[in-house]
């Protein structure tokens, strides 16, 4: 929920997850899924008046999403995998990475393959990116 309202400290609730009896891969996915968001959104947030700043927070997300998707895919979990994809390509999109387009062109397509839209987890990541965007 920090991720997705902007409100709350990730990083302390990230670690608080992680450190708990009988974590999974699938919280350590969503854990690494939520730090990416986050990340994403301080990069963006100080894009034009922190340049140095806005490179660390983007590099961060990157690896935190890579992380989360690469966990979910050495299981077998397609549905997992695919989501958390589609995080990846959200994002890539929301920090203008070059191959984001792509991303999104798989992302989708790995969700059709398992026959799931994934509505939900779309305005969740929207929201965690932007969350001005998102409230009306």
């Amino acid at each position: 929920m920090a991720a997705a309202s902007g409100r709350g400290d990730v990083a302390a609730q990230a670690a608080a997850a992680e450190t708990r009896d009988g974590v999974t891969y699938l919280d350590r996915g969503v854990v690494a899924v939520a730090r990416a968001l986050a990340a994403a959104r301080q990069s963006r947030a100080v894009r034009g008046t922190d340049a140095p700043a806005a490179e660390r927070a983007a590099e961060q997300a990157r690896l935190d999403v890579a992380t989360a998707v690469a966990a979910a895919g050495a299981t077998g979990d397609e549905l997992a995998s695919a989501v958390f994809g589609l995080a990846a390509a959200r994002v890539a999109a929301a920090l203008g990475d070059p191959a984001a387009e792509a991303a999104v062109t798989e992302a989708d397509a790995a969700l059709h393959r398992i026959g799931v839209a994934a509505p939900g987890w779309r305005r969740l990541f929207d929201l965690a990116l932007d969350p001005a965007a998102v409230r009306s």
